[in-house]
């Protein structure tokens, strides 16, 4: 099987707009994740980047409500916390690394805590 990186890129923009949806990007990482493809990663970076210019002046609460649109996880939210619920581990590695790059390019100062089914993300002040 053979696909192309830009076959990732996906519209979190609009709300409930996703090209891509948690089946097939489950499928799709865990062909990666057999072929140890680096380049998807450092990709997957660089969109996720460009995805936090488009959310700049956007609360995280937000950005979080965005993507749960695509079904990648459940969002909860505790007093001081947002907690994120997968049912797969390569969606769980798939949003940690995007949501790392957003908040990076956000400047915001987090903390992200990774549980077996869940990621918890912690705001600083």
């Amino acid at each position: 099987m053979t696909w192309k990186i830009e076959d990732l890129c996906w519209d979190a923009g609009r709300r409930g707009a996703c090209n891509l949806r948690s089946r097939s990007l489950g499928y799709l990482l865990d062909i990666v994740e057999k072929h140890k493809d680096e380049r998807f990663w450092e990709v997957h970076r660089e969109i996720a980047r460009n995805h936090a210019e488009q959310f700049s002046g956007m609360e995280v609460e937000e950005i979080l409500k965005r993507l749960e649109t695509c079904n990648f996880f459940r969002l909860g939210k505790s007093s001081n916390e947002y907690v994120l619920v997968f049912g797969s581990d390569h969606i769980k590695k798939f949003m940690r690394v995007f949501l790392e790059e957003i908040m990076k390019g956000l400047d915001k100062k987090f903390e992200i805590k990774e549980n077996l089914t869940k990621i918890r993300i912690r705001l600083k002040d």
